[in-house]
């Protein structure tokens, strides 16, 4: 049994298939494709050469849009690889005799403070909710598809857990939006778990499998466990984002690039401004003193975080190091 790696090159999949050679042959696709990495584009899934697939190997299909924003913003983009052009992925891999372990979301559950499990009835939270419970709905009754619900997946490298951390190390306070509730898991425990399942698959009758921690926590109890075990100096304010916050962005649509318009400009894409929207957002920069230092800080702490000089030094330390010329 071999086992593929779909999406090999993101927060799960790397982990994914870094441990899969421990235990068994495996191999990973990405957009790109690199030397050591396949190519494959779920927008285009006719392009993969699945002669690769053997009967009774395991595809771990970690890859998706996932952000909310664009998931709603281009909806029949997002839709067409998450949902169409992953539906028809895993058909041809499942027509080959191989088998399928779809990484879906909790999400599809909607907003849950108590604790639940895989009976509880589907009400999608958002629009990458929506169109991972469509592929499940999809395989339903299908022997070779599994999916993995996951929570929220921490480690050291998520991007939660990065920003606590780069707070700490800066001696800054760590501004936390509430509420926000989750069975947050380990990824060493996701990678764990999802190996398992691939080489013990019918050990495991399940078509549907939850992969969360233990207890639901909010957004401030991980923050509270982590200032209690890892980060003693660790400093946090929590705030309530007021409606003005959501309104600040100034509308904008996503403008697919063009071959000649820019380089590597496949799957690019470029923000298209609403010039009225904008130019009202200047005028009240100058009119409403309030609303304009509040913008300022925020964009002063988001500049300082981002691309200080510290930042933009690990960033081009992790690329030297990647490019193996440190």
């Amino acid at each position: 049994m071999n086992i593929i790696v779909v999406g090999a090159s993101g927060y799960l999949g790397a982990a994914l298939l870094k441990s899969v050679g421990k235990t068994a042959v495996g191999c990973g696709t990405s957009s790109l494709g690199t030397d050591s990495l396949l190519r494959l584009l779920l927008d285009v899934p006719d392009e993969f050469d699945y002669e690769i697939i053997q009967p009774s190997d395991v595809v771990l299909l970690t890859a998706a849009i996932s952000a909310p924003d664009i998931c709603s913003r281009e909806h029949d983009r997002a839709w067409a690889v998450n949902v169409t052009g992953t539906s028809a992925f895993i058909e041809r891999v499942i027509a080959r005799g191989g088998r399928v372990i779809f990484f879906s979301s909790d999400t599809v559950y909607g907003e849950k403070e108590d604790a639940f499990d895989e009976q509880v009835i589907c009400n999608p939270a958002g629009e990458y909710a929506v169109m991972k419970h469509e592929v499940e709905k999809r395989f339903t009754g299908e022997k070779s598809f599994k999916s993995i619900r996951l929570s929220y997946v921490f480690s050291r490298e998520d991007k939660f857990t990065k920003y606590l951390a780069g707070c700490v190390e800066r001696g800054e306070e760590a501004e936390l939006f509430h509420p926000f509730f989750r069975a947050i898991v380990h990824r060493g425990d996701v990678v764990e778990g999802a190996l398992a399942l691939a080489e013990r698959w019918d050990e495991f009758p399940q078509q549907i499998i939850n992969f969360g921690g233990p207890a639901i926590l909010s957004r401030i109890e991980f923050a509270e466990c982590m200032q209690k075990h890892t980060f003693p100096n660790f400093q946090f304010r929590v705030t309530e984002p007021g409606a003005a916050f959501f309104k600040s962005l100034v509308n904008y649509q996503l403008i697919r690039v063009e071959e000649g318009q820019y380089v590597f400009e496949r799957g690019q894409v470029w923000a298209d401004a609403d010039v009225e929207h904008a130019a009202w957002h200047m005028k009240k920069l100058t009119s409403d003193n309030k609303y304009a230092n509040e913008i300022g800080s925020r964009g002063q702490k988001f500049i300082h975080e981002n691309f200080s000089p510290a930042a933009i030094g690990a960033i081009y330390k992790k690329r030297l190091q990647t490019i193996s010329m440190i």
